[in-house]
């Protein structure tokens, strides 16, 4: 579906495909934090973009900025659909979403039961059920169990192999980046802290959804430490840090009403905006930022190849 979005997108504004793309990558810089701040004013009642900001410091979403994936698509959609006011609109925005990925799907049907048990609403079962049924739908009328079904296997060994502190003989090679590259992630370390504030001091659907992600978020980053190639932080990282942005402003609220959390919050948004610019920029030896994907065709150059260049030169 993403390679038939690009096609659709060239062929109607007259642009090459490589343009489209240009174009495709900036609209999900701007849609993915508009999505963000429209979901945190509607379920948190927050006209708060920090949450969004924060956001877009967060590496592992940047940096598909430079290539448009199919986890991408499917999370957008499913976004999208929370905001649909009717079923009509719903229906077909799930599907996409379904269709996009596999794997996000499954993160779909997850967070949306959540939030089904914490409100128990009507609007909620409703979409609940139309999104298992199209996901039912999915997996007998196409290849994708027994897609899911290996993929699920190499998820779960791998969180075993790493509880038994076993080393992974089946590896993606190392990707060279520089030191200072950890600094990148405090802006996710910010999120991640923020969905702590609220799963200990929040209340309702907000509560048990940070929970979730933050979940999410940890089994993410141990299947990337433990199995590389079942690439975790793209299936489960993703989803769980933009859900997790959704809920920051209500973290934030919640620091304000203790004395000096205004302050304190605000110095949270000052270390992720300083980490993230001094990591990808003013990092010494680090003129270029990190693409950990170093056999993709696409994508900004990796700190390995910058270094090669540098010694050529």
């Amino acid at each position: 579906m993403i390679p038939m979005e690009y096609a659709l997108l060239s062929l109607m504004s007259e642009l090459d495909p490589v343009w489209a793309n240009v174009v495709m990558d900036l609209l999900y810089l701007v849609q993915l934090p508009l999505l963000v701040f429209l979901l945190s004013r509607r379920f948190g009642l927050f006209d708060d973009f920090r949450g969004a900001f924060v956001l877009l410091l967060v590496p592992l979403v940047v940096i598909w900025s430079a290539w448009y994936i199919p986890q991408v698509y499917s999370l957008s959609a499913f976004l999208t659909a929370f905001l649909a006011g009717s079923l009509p609109l719903q229906v077909p925005l799930l599907a996409a979403g379904v269709f996009g990925h596999g794997g996000v799907a499954t993160w779909m049907v997850l967070t949306t039961a959540a939030l089904w048990i914490s409100r128990r609403g009507r609007e909620t079962a409703a979409m609940l059920l139309n999104l298992i049924i199209i996901f039912a739908a999915y997996v007998i009328y196409t290849s994708l169990f027994y897609a899911l079904s290996g993929a699920y296997r190499s998820v779960v060994e791998a969180v075993l192999t790493f509880l038994r502190g076993e080393k992974v003989l089946a590896a993606t090679a190392p990707v060279s980046v520089p030191h200072t590259s950890s600094l990148g992630n405090l802006a996710l370390s910010v999120l991640a802290v923020s969905g702590l504030l609220v799963f200990l001091h929040g209340r309702g659907s907000a509560r048990n959804l940070a929970f979730l992600s933050g979940t999410f978020l940890i089994i993410a980053y141990i299947g990337a430490s433990a199995f590389p190639v079942a690439d975790l932080p793209r299936y489960l990282g993703l989803p769980s840090a933009v859900m997790l942005a959704v809920f920051a402003p209500y973290a934030f609220e919640l620091l304000r009403m203790r004395r000096y959390g205004a302050l304190y919050s605000l110095l949270l948004v000052a270390v992720a905006v300083f980490s993230f610019a001094y990591s990808g920029v003013f990092a010494p030896k680090n003129p270029y930022t990190n693409n950990p994907y170093g056999l993709s065709l696409s994508g900004l150059i990796s700190y390995g190849d910058a270094q090669q260049i540098r010694t050529i030169s």
